[in-house]
């Protein structure tokens, strides 16, 4: 039985993927903490993301530089709608550009 995200009444956690490895592997420890997470595309719209509620948003690198054309963003107006944030390092470089 497939349980709907937007149902779920507690807090939840959005990890956006930019290409890690590492990815599911947080998706799941935060489900080891018994909270619910979710994986979701680095390319997701901001309504996208916004419609499930999260509490917390992680966004989870890949091997790109932020410096290369082409390389993943986000979308507009998310550094300003999502509080808190977790960045790994290429994300981090992603933010304070």
């Amino acid at each position: 039985m497939a349980i709907d995200p937007k149902s779920v009444e507690s807090d939840r956690v959005l990890i956006l993927d930019y290409g890690s490895q590492y990815t599911h592997l947080i998706t799941r420890r935060i489900r080891f903490l018994d909270i619910f997470s979710l994986c979701l595309s680095g390319t997701s719209s901001l309504k996208t993301i916004a419609d499930y509620k999260p509490r917390v948003v992680i966004l989870s690198g890949g091997p790109h530089s932020v410096h290369t054309p082409g390389s993943p963003t986000f979308p507009d107006g998310f550094i300003e709608w999502a509080s808190p944030m977790a960045c790994s390092c290429s994300e981090s470089a992603m933010v304070s550009s």
